[in-house]
């Protein structure tokens, strides 16, 4: 659950709850460092209208709060998590894994722009920040990270050949690297302490609810 605080600067927190709505930790999301590469362009034209497109394959971060007053967290572009605790401060634990990276290929690097090119052409007079998007180096590794109550780490790995779900024990210890099974766009998938739940959808548009067991070692 994520809460909006009103002070001097807007936050944005981690309010935990247990099932019977007691409050537990209470933690600051985590805010991107700053960089050379934007995520985002951010066009004002007309009286006063803004326009924003995102920069497609632009690393971000990726966080998710853990047990004990921790937060996992991660650049999408690198397969290094961060376990912090007091807004970051502190570190924990790192837990990396030295994949290779993969290039941003030219037809799905103008494909993933095409939006912006055109609304551009037509729009010539905008002021944009930046002005146009930049090219990463590489495609994103990361794509969540989740939290499973025993302490369990199942992270999304996206790759080329086939998209990963990677899990790791409370100590930061690889158990299991396995396909990453079809999910329905937009839902979240669930855990339990050994297994996975994702829904999927048919050929007729109906979901379905698969469950997936964590074998150790594979």
């Amino acid at each position: 659950m994520v809460e909006t605080s009103f002070g001097s600067v807007l936050k944005s927190l981690y309010v935990g709850l247990n099932s019977s709505g007691e409050t537990g930790d209470t933690l600051e999301q985590l805010t991107l460092p700053s960089g050379p590469l934007s995520s985002a362009i951010v066009c004002q034209h007309g009286e006063g209208f803004l326009s924003f497109f995102t920069i497609p394959f632009a690393p971000g971060l990726t966080q998710h709060p853990g047990p004990a007053g921790v937060i996992y967290s991660a650049l999408t572009s690198d397969y290094r998590i961060a376990v912090t605790r007091n807004d970051g401060a502190d570190t924990v634990r790192v837990i990396h894994r030295p994949l290779p990276t993969e290039p941003v290929g030219d037809e799905e690097w103008e494909e993933g722009n095409r939006e912006f090119e055109e609304w551009r052409a037509e729009n010539r007079s905008a002021s944009c920040d930046p002005s146009g998007p930049t090219r990463p180096a590489a495609k994103p590794i990361l794509r969540g990270l989740h939290i499973v109550p025993d302490g369990k780490l199942w992270v999304e790995v996206e790759r080329a050949a086939g998209d990963l779900w990677e899990v790791f024990d409370a100590d930061g210890r690889l158990l299991a690297s396995v396909p990453r099974p079809p999910e329905k766009p937009g839902v979240a998938p669930a855990f339990s302490a050994e297994h996975l739940l994702t829904i999927r959808s048919d050929s007729l548009d109906l979901d379905h609810v698969d469950v997936w067991l964590l074998e150790r070692g594979s």
